[in-house]
């Protein structure tokens, strides 16, 4: 294994790890908002319809 493959592999282990948690923090995010969303829509709908 030569010095710059050896240098190299930890530089694109950490790329993919990085990738791989923004990945999970958008799919997150998106989960978040669509679960208030939901929230939010049946709180309008409780409160117009028992107003």
């Amino acid at each position: 294994m030569s010095w710059g493959a050896r240098r190299t592999a930890p530089v694109q282990l950490l790329r993919g790890t990085g990738l791989r948690l923004a990945a999970n923090a958008r799919h997150g995010y998106a989960v978040l908002g669509l679960v208030a969303w939901l929230v939010g829509a049946a709180a309008v709908t409780t409160l117009g319809g028992g107003a």
